[in-house]
């Protein structure tokens, strides 16, 4: 009988003492604020058991998170761990006769004079409330700490991952490849979707260039590519002279290679014929011209073992006078250039075997060129840039 009055005696003083700290508990909860001159602080001690500490210093922002528990009449309050940084210690609060939070301590201090936040009669919506629980993500914290190689490696790998997804998708000519050369690679990103490819080439090679890209198309498993107008050998100009007759034209070759070109005008390719170097005429150590009748079509054909052909449209053109001269941003031109990739995504076609690359972490190459004025001038006239309508590699005869 005894016993049983004990046990009942602990079960009603365990009930009373669960009120009391429900209670104590409940008297807590709610937002407190607390600001002096350019500082500002809020205070939200939620029903969960988690609080948030918000403080606004001028630009700065800073969100604390946490969680408390009430020990008597004290709130104890215990921050959430900062990557990388040295935690303060417990926060400790008593409430005040009219409701608002005295802070007592902070990490392992006493307050040296009262620091009070003021109850605030604002009241969270449950939304606010339940985001306010959530610890905060340090994700971005933790990566602004690595060093810029791990931040590196970890965008490339990320980058690395995106393009063998596409490549599932698209094909096997879609990715960067690059050669074993780590100080001066060559680099070669095609891209499927769009059926455009660029090339970065070492600037320390003798005559080579720094970027160059164009288009290409998938034919019986190999990639055929072709650079870009911007990247031609050669750049045609225009001017007008009123000294010339309507049906007359005028083409100037400035610092160009006689040897290595030939020049047709007319209104069909296959029914004109190539102009003999006897018509062509010298103005000085690094300029040629001829004069020939205006035709619907100019034709420029460049090399020998693999010659180009150039081709510009002069109909409806109001230049008689043009200015044919290098590009001087050094560029290489592709004609349907055949690229194929091994079962081992291996490139070895792009220079005869004598560079290999390998499917790599894709990289950012962005072509930038040094190009030449569009509008050169020439014997005192303005030139303006005339673009070309096609480049083909031409037939064999």
């Amino acid at each position: 009988m005894l016993f049983k009055q004990i046990k009942q005696t602990i079960f009603l003083s365990l009930m009373c003492y669960s009120a009391f700290t429900n209670a104590q508990t409940k008297l807590f909860v709610g937002s407190y604020t607390h600001s002096k001159m350019e500082f500002a602080e809020q205070m939200h001690i939620l029903e969960s058991h988690r609080f948030s500490w918000q403080q606004v210093y001028g630009a700065s922002d800073i969100d604390l998170r946490g969680k408390w528990i009430i020990k008597g009449d004290t709130l104890i309050a215990t921050l959430d761990p900062i990557p990388d940084n040295k935690n303060p210690g417990e926060l400790e609060a008593v409430l005040t006769p009219s409701g608002d939070l005295s802070l007592s301590k902070f990490n392992d201090k006493s307050t040296v004079e009262p620091y009070i936040f003021k109850r605030s009669e604002y009241n969270l919506s449950q939304d606010v409330a339940e985001k306010l629980a959530q610890p905060i993500n340090h994700s971005k914290l933790i990566a602004s700490k690595k060093s810029p190689l791990e931040r590196q490696n970890e965008k490339a790998k990320k980058r690395f991952e995106k393009f063998n997804k596409e490549r599932k998708q698209l094909g096997k000519y879609h990715g960067f490849f690059k050669s074993d050369d780590l100080d001066a690679p060559v680099i070669l990103g095609l891209n499927a979707k769009r059926k455009q490819f660029v090339v970065k080439k070492p600037a320390t090679e003798k005559g080579a260039v720094n970027y160059f890209q164009g288009t290409f198309t998938v034919k019986n498993d190999t990639a055929y590519a072709t650079t870009t107008a911007d990247q031609d050998e050669i750049k045609l100009y225009g001017s007008h002279s009123d000294d010339l007759a309507e049906n007359e034209l005028i083409i100037y070759f400035r610092k160009l290679d006689l040897n290595n070109l030939q020049v047709k005008v007319g209104e069909n390719f296959e029914e004109a014929n190539f102009i003999s170097s006897k018509k062509i005429k010298t103005e000085n150590d690094s300029v040629q011209y001829v004069q020939l009748k205006k035709g619907d079509s100019l034709w420029v054909r460049i090399g020998k073992k693999e010659a180009h052909i150039y081709n510009f449209s002069l109909q409806d053109s109001n230049y008689n006078q043009l200015l044919l001269q290098p590009n001087y941003a050094h560029v290489e031109t592709w004609v349907e250039k055949p690229i194929y990739i091994t079962d081992e995504d291996e490139i070895n076609s792009l220079y005869d075997g004598k560079i290999t690359l390998k499917l790599s972490t894709p990289e950012r190459v962005h072509p930038r060129f040094g190009m030449m004025p569009s509008t050169p001038k020439f014997n005192g006239n303005r030139y303006f840039s005339i673009d070309r309508e096609q480049l083909f590699k031409l037939q064999n005869d």
